[in-house]
């Protein structure tokens, strides 16, 4: 859509000019059931009673029209629903509550022609209580029959007749204590309403999208109803900052600016579909239509909080429809000049906020702890959200950006956005206990259970990852081509659906049906082969069991020969037993042994497959450098992974070694 008139809100008393809107053969007739009409009533008595005394508007979703012939001749590429169900209930108004409605209130009336169904222009204005009961005929077009089932629907919600979801008009306005006016007039007054800044009282309006002749109408209607595709905030934004008032009189420069602009925004939305930029700024798996909508957002909720605004106020407008874009539209709403400077102004703001991204994202330390942040519940300040609902992430994501400006503002650098951000993490788990013992080992209380935890167990072991990317990155001899090595592929973990996974096997009771065991005697068989051929007793049980199918035993066998030993639950789902592994190894072999699960790793490296740093330090037990036995796990295995991870995470503000970690010693803290 980048041939674009217009695009503005537009109250529906603005359409009553007379002007006609033509539907085009290509699109399907009038279709709205008895749910969609009820529903719109409903929204529009509702916000009527509650804002009858401001000067709020009530939006519907947008009009898309092509000028054809003339001002006054409109093609709808979308919006035939909405209009035609508007006009349905203005003339309901008109003919059965509004005897003198041309006498108390001027107002005028849009016309609908429909290419295909011209008769259908004339029956909406026969349309009366007295016509309207629905009935089906082979001579009359289907049309005609959700026409009729509107204006039945509209009759009955006003009349109190039949059963509503939501009630009726008068139950509604008993409901909200709106019951000083008749539910018509509320509805009256917001249909025929015009914007008044100086007034008080409340409008119905459409976003109004105008494109140009040379649009090709039927590829943007099959992309606008391909799956109901709804015109984001950042196509609209992006239409209202290519208009051609938005720039200078001479034509050639004017092309050359608007030209360059759109070059700018599609260079930022190119960025934003690189996974890789895009999923250290959200959390796993979450995507848009338009990711530019993020970015747009983001300086959205930095505006409102340089005027002073709460981040619950801003998180909260935010879900109002088309909040961004209304924000947009009431800034440049001034005169031609002034305009096209808030334009300018407006653009270097996102420019400004895109580069500080792109800052962020070339920055390996920052992009890592941004990441993080990004992918995991850490609260950014006290917030009831959900940190993964839209208004959530925008709400984290802006509070770091806002700290960011704040800091620079004081002249603070890097190292201070560093701390800032490794702070937040802290913060995240200052709730989990860390105890060193008196034998000098580190105990960790946290482990696998209520979807809480594991969040936060899934934190753990993903800030490991982090951590040890960033230590990478701090080493003073990498040259700069290596510095993109150090950053976290957090698109990968997104793709691959990295989870929790236990290093030794939860337990072989899940292996309920014979073809289970098999496969799992089978597999094990293969990675034990060199002890059970060396050991001819053991090698002659195991074909024993085997053939007495004696599953049960054998696995039984197997495992003591790979020295594995049943758990308690505190010990299998401790943190000293989890790592993180990729969906489909999870799916294969969570029960497998732990010499299995090791094979897979290293086959997995071997095609050239991601392996998170630390997943490979277990199963390869890199952080023990006298391990003896690399194809087993015991409890000795786990203390050794514990340690690891207080020797690389511990937190002491005391410590210049350590006061750059996450996680407190909090038997030291209690003293």
């Amino acid at each position: 859509m980048s041939n674009v008139k217009e695009v503005k809100r537009m109250s529906i008393a603005e359409l009553l000019d007379g002007r006609t809107f033509a539907i085009p053969d290509y699109q399907r007739g009038y279709r709205w059931t008895s749910q969609q009409v009820e529903e719109l009533l409903q929204d529009l008595l509702v916000f009527a009673i509650k804002e009858k005394e401001s000067n709020a508007y009530y939006c519907l979703q947008p009009i898309v029209v092509r000028n054809v012939n003339g001002r006054n001749r409109l093609e709808v590429i979308d919006g035939q629903q909405r209009l035609t169900t508007i006009k349905i209930l203005l003339h309901f108004l008109k003919n059965d509550y509004g005897k003198n409605w041309e006498k108390r209130i001027a107002v005028g009336t849009y016309n609908i022609i429909y290419e295909t169904r011209v008769e259908s222009k004339d029956f909406i204005e026969t349309l009366s209580g007295d016509n309207c009961e629905v009935r089906s005929g082979k001579d009359e077009p289907i049309d005609f029959f959700f026409m009729r089932n509107a204006y039945k629907t509209i009759s009955n919600w006003f009349n109190g007749e039949g059963d509503f979801k939501g009630g009726s008009a008068s139950e509604i306005c008993k409901r909200l204590g709106g019951e000083d006016r008749e539910p018509t007039d509320y509805i009256r007054s917001l249909l025929v309403n015009t914007p008044n800044p100086n007034g008080s009282f409340p409008t119905a309006q459409v976003l109004w999208y105008e494109v140009g002749d040379k649009e090709n109408s039927i590829k943007l209607f099959n992309r606008l109803n391909t799956g109901k595709l709804e015109l984001t905030d950042a196509e609209l934004i992006k239409a209202l900052f290519l208009l051609r008032a938005n720039f200078g009189p001479d034509d050639s420069q004017q092309k050359k600016a608007q030209l360059q602009m759109a070059v700018q925004w599609d260079r930022i939305e190119n960025a934003l579909h690189n996974d890789g930029f895009w999923s250290f700024l959200t959390p796993c798996g979450h995507d848009e239509p338009n990711r530019i909508d993020l970015l747009l957002r983001l300086v959205y909720w930095n505006r409102l909080n340089d005027q002073g605004k709460r981040s619950e106020e801003i998180e909260e407008s935010l879900h109002e429809r088309h909040s961004v874009f209304n924000h947009y539209n009431n800034v440049f709403n001034a005169s031609k000049k002034e305009r096209q400077e808030k334009v300018t102004k407006a653009w270097a703001e996102i420019e400004s906020t895109f580069s500080v991204l792109e800052d962020w994202y070339s920055d390996p330390q920052i992009y890592n702890l941004v990441g993080f942040v990004c992918q995991t519940d850490t609260k950014t300040e006290k917030s009831k959200s959900a940190s993964r609902s839209v208004s959530g992430l925008t709400r984290k994501l802006a509070n770091i950006y806002c700290k960011y400006c704040a800091l620079r503002k004081d002249r603070k650098g890097r190292n201070d956005f560093i701390d800032y951000l490794k702070g937040l993490i802290r913060l995240y788990f200052e709730d989990v206990v860390c105890e060193r013992q008196e034998d000098g080992n580190w105990h960790i209380d946290l482990a696998y259970g209520d979807s809480a935890k594991n969040a936060k167990v899934k934190a753990l072991l993903l800030l490991l990852n982090v951590d040890h990317m960033n230590r990478r990155a701090s080493e003073s001899e990498l040259q700069p081509g290596e510095l993109e090595l150090c950053k976290f592929p957090f698109a990968v973990l997104s793709a691959q659906g990295w989870d929790i996974e236990h290093v030794d096997s939860q337990t072989t009771n899940q292996l309920e049906n014979k073809r289970d065991k098999v496969d799992w005697i089978d597999t094990a068989k293969v990675d034990l082969a060199d002890e059970i051929n060396s050991k001819q007793e053991v090698k002659a049980e195991i074909e024993k069991l085997e053939q007495e199918e004696n599953y049960d035993e054998l696995i039984k066998c197997l495992r003591g020969m790979a020295e594995e030993k049943d758990m308690d639950d505190s010990e299998k789902n401790n943190i000293w037993n989890l790592v993180l592994l990729d969906a489909r190894t999870n799916r294969h072999y969570k029960n497998a042994l732990y010499i299995t699960k090791r094979r897979e790793v290293i086959e997995r490296r071997e095609r050239g497959q991601y392996v998170p740093a630390t997943t490979s330090y277990v199963f390869f037990k890199l952080f023990e450098k006298s391990a003896h036995s690399r194809w087993r796990w015991g409890q000795d295995d786990m203390q050794k992974y514990a340690n690891y991870i207080m020797e690389q995470l511990e937190y002491d503000p005391n410590d210049n070694k350590k006061n750059t970690g996450y996680l407190t010693n909090t038997k030291k803290e209690s003293k």
